[in-house]
């Protein structure tokens, strides 16, 4: 029997195989210009993305 037989199941296909490209990175500080607070507007939604004492970052609705 023919390793390529009509037999087995074959996988779905998906079309695109290409992996993701790597999505944009940009530092908090570029974004802020300095300030510790930005405000985001995405879809008619604003966001506050703040910085903490800690470094770390909050993003509240």
């Amino acid at each position: 029997m023919n390793a390529d037989s009509d037999d087995k199941p074959k996988p779905p296909q998906t079309g695109d195989t290409r992996p993701a490209p790597e999505p944009q990175a940009l530092s908090f500080d570029a974004l802020s210009k300095g300030a510790t607070e930005i405000t985001i507007e995405h879809k008619g939604q604003r966001y506050r993305l703040r910085t903490t004492r800690n470094g770390g970052l909050i993003l509240n609705k």
